[in-house]
């Protein structure tokens, strides 16, 4: 399983450099990469971690919700990637997903139709593909938002591969070691 969740993140990096090839749209996002893009990026994993713990507590029924469906379809899936597969994976998810939707979906778009619509597209689009439940859809789209914000903060795409590789891996290791496993 853990080669074809690699292969599925690595399609999405194929698909974001044929649309930046075809329409000539920076594939990096334009800029360069310093460290201050690597500190942004670390230090704004933590608003939404504090999302997802609270997600995690949380007795409202859309948590509730999603919390089954990250038993029922999350759980079978990773539980038996390792800990290096899932470090990899969530590198592979932070690069290729914000390439395509940070990059080369809202950085196409906003030039053409201004930068307001491109991140309301670009983050709806990021919510769509991980719509686990309707409320999730809404989470991961307000993520979407969050991520652009974060790429437009620094100018560099750094900043937001590396706040949602970081994001991934923990959100991961909790839920698969920590919270189901605490003796992994």
């Amino acid at each position: 399983m853990f080669h074809k969740a690699m292969i599925f993140e690595l399609t999405l990096l194929l698909v974001a450099w044929i649309l930046s090839w075809l329409f000539s749209i920076p594939l990096w996002g334009g800029g360069s990469w310093d460290w201050m893009g690597l500190v942004v990026g670390l230090t704004s994993t933590l608003p939404m971690l504090s999302l997802f713990f609270w997600l995690l507590q949380s007795s409202w029924e859309p948590c509730q919700e999603i919390r089954h469906m990250m038993d029922e379809a999350v759980l079978p899936i990773f539980k038996d990637f390792t800990i290096i597969q899932l470090a990899l994976l969530s590198i592979a998810a932070g690069v290729s997903e914000e390439v395509l939707f940070r990059a080369v979906i809202q950085g196409g778009i906003q030039s053409a139709l201004g930068i307001p619509v491109a991140l309301a597209i670009s983050a709806f689009l990021f919510g769509v593909c991980h719509a686990l439940t309707k409320f999730y859809l809404v989470l991961a789209t307000i993520m979407g938002v969050y991520l652009s914000l974060v790429w437009m903060s620094t100018g560099q795409l750094l900043s937001p591969i590396i706040t949602h590789a970081v994001y991934d891996f923990i959100v991961l290791i909790w839920y698969l070691r920590l919270r189901v496993s605490p003796n992994y």
